[in-house]
């Protein structure tokens, strides 16, 4: 018998949903329900995705799943790290590449912080630019259409056309990440996974190799950018980094954009429902 991964993925999703009490995510009940734990819509609300296609994942439909929204939905129904790394390896991700983070962590602590932020895009990153973890709006603002295909932010903006379309100058942006990720690199640089990672992006993208070795590091200091939004057009950000140590001592980085002062962007932003 052959067994069907997006099947077994859509299952389990389902049967967890299903195990959670609507009371223990504050979410008063006023009629009796026809079936128990947390509703589908719940669900996406919680984790910032789409009600439709939460629906065709729990379905096993034939879809693609991006890692960063995975990971939103797996802390929205609070999943265990054995159950995490579960859903990673039915997902295509080898749980090798996941976090230890979100096992050790105050994943609480973090996803109140993220939660805070309602108005400002922001993600947090391990120690490889591994995004495991987003607010809402940050997964409105990079990933309205769920089509991103990597959860690592230099195999996005180096390899994601998705990803790069968000930039007036995709290219600069991905040089400026780059020398901020060479400083981290720096600090492991005997890394067997991350020799690994550079090896594999000067194969996968000339560009990226021809960054590489330039040797150019700067600093996280902040700075402004723009992105083109494909439905709310342009939006300017004033963008920030702070460091994270959580409870396995894990240097994390959380990327805050704050919308600029002129108001614009702040205004589209408000209007968004999600």
């Amino acid at each position: 018998m052959k067994i069907n991964r997006k099947k077994e993925l859509g299952d389990f999703l389902k049967n967890k949903r299903e195990s959670l009490s609507p009371e223990s995510f504050g979410i008063v009940t006023k009629s009796k329900r026809r079936a128990c734990g947390l509703r589908r819509e719940e669900v996406a609300e919680l984790a910032g995705v789409g009600i439709s296609w939460y629906t065709w994942l729990e379905q096993g439909r034939d879809i693609q799943v991006s890692y960063p929204l995975l990971s939103s939905i797996l802390i929205a129904l609070k999943c265990s790290y054995t159950e995490t790394k579960y859903v990673l390896e039915l997902a295509g991700y080898s749980s090798t590449n996941a976090s230890n983070s979100l096992e050790q962590s105050s994943m609480y602590s973090l996803r109140y912080i993220l939660d805070s932020l309602e108005i400002a895009p922001t993600i947090v990153l391990d120690s490889h630019w591994n995004i495991i973890a987003w607010n809402k709006m940050a997964s409105y603002v990079y990933d309205v259409h769920n089509n991103l295909q990597y959860n690592n932010l230099i195999e996005l903006i180096f390899l994601d056309k998705n990803y790069q379309i968000l930039f007036p100058n995709w290219k600069d942006k991905a040089q400026e990440l780059l020398a901020q990720f060479r400083l981290s690199f720096s600090k492991e640089i005997e890394n067997e996974a991350l020799i690994y990672f550079i090896a594999s992006m000067k194969e996968r993208s000339s560009f990226f190799d021809e960054c590489w070795n330039e040797h150019r590091v700067i600093d996280e200091s902040p700075f402004s950018k723009t992105i083109l939004h494909p439905l709310l057009n342009e939006l300017s950000f004033d963008f920030s980094s702070l460091h994270y140590i959580d409870e396995s001592m894990e240097n994390l980085k959380i990327f805050i954009n704050v919308p600029s002062n002129d108001g614009i962007t702040e205004d589209k932003l408000k209007q968004i429902s999600i």
